[in-house]
């Protein structure tokens, strides 16, 4: 079921209660997954709602936390579709001005778009790049190697 605010939650936001409650109930749905501390739900728009907030933007999003969750945002339309359909936003692009992590390095020549595509979900997920040493090699090459 989706869910809708009225107005901005968070730092320098409006805070409504009604507003207030229904972000903190979303974002204990990530306690789980997004490696969140639990909020209680008491419409009050403290500290650890905005703290929340902002390592939901920048671990899970992977954006630049401004600890703000304005109705039509980014953040908010992640909240509100669920843990399980996180990692479609945590694929879209960067604000602009805000350059994207290179997430996949070194040498991938030759290495399938697929297996490029899950090396980078992987890395979004635990927030660090990873570094290919080799690329594509033969069963010869291979088993030189090992």
């Amino acid at each position: 079921m989706s869910r809708r605010i009225s107005a901005s939650v968070g730092k320098g936001g409006e805070n409504n209660p009604d507003d207030v409650k229904i972000v903190q109930t979303l974002l204990n749905s990530f306690a789980k997954d997004g490696n969140l501390t639990k909020l209680k739900v008491d419409s009050k728009c403290g500290n650890k709602t905005e703290s929340a907030i902002a390592t939901f933007q920048k671990n899970l999003l992977s954006v630049r936390p401004d600890s703000k969750i304005d109705p039509r945002n980014i953040t908010f339309s992640a909240l509100n579709a669920g843990p399980k359909a996180l990692h479609h936003y945590s694929k879209l692009q960067k604000p602009a001005g805000e350059k994207a992590k290179p997430r996949v390095i070194g040498k991938t020549l030759g290495v399938n778009k697929k297996i490029l595509n899950l090396l980078n979900e992987v890395s979004a997920h635990y927030d660090t790049p990873i570094k290919v040493t080799s690329g594509l090699r033969t069963p010869q090459q291979q088993a030189q190697v090992m």
